[in-house]
């Protein structure tokens, strides 16, 4: 199994039970080996490094941004700087470690998830 593993695992689960509630995930697959040149096109297209794995999309123009990460995972510096960047614009961003995580807090945020 690699480290990624049980992070897409609980990725998962995640989109799955606020799909239940109408919510959209979205998943930039951001993470992977490829070429210098590859990976410099990807970020010329518009790919930043360290964005959340899931954008969230709601009613009523709801948006918010989940790291996934397993028990003991930490984020980078990538990561890091990523969310509070979002953070200062506003928007509702944390790290989550399993898909009870994930609705719990978007219940405090607000929104109608189950």
């Amino acid at each position: 199994m690699t480290r990624a593993a049980p992070e897409r695992a609980i990725q998962i689960a995640i989109k799955r039970r606020l799909a239940l509630s109408g919510v959209v995930c979205h998943h930039s697959p951001n993470a992977g080996k490829r070429s210098v040149i590859g990976g410099k096109m990807l970020k010329a297209e518009g790919m930043i490094t360290g964005w959340p794995d899931l954008t969230l999309v709601g009613p009523d123009k709801r948006v918010a941004f989940l790291e996934v990460k397993a028990e003991k995972g930490r984020t980078s510096a990538a990561q890091d700087d990523c969310l509070a960047m979002l953070r200062r614009m506003g928007h509702d961003v944390a790290v989550v470690r399993s898909q009870d995580d994930a609705v719990l807090l978007l219940q405090e945020w607000g929104w109608a998830v189950r």
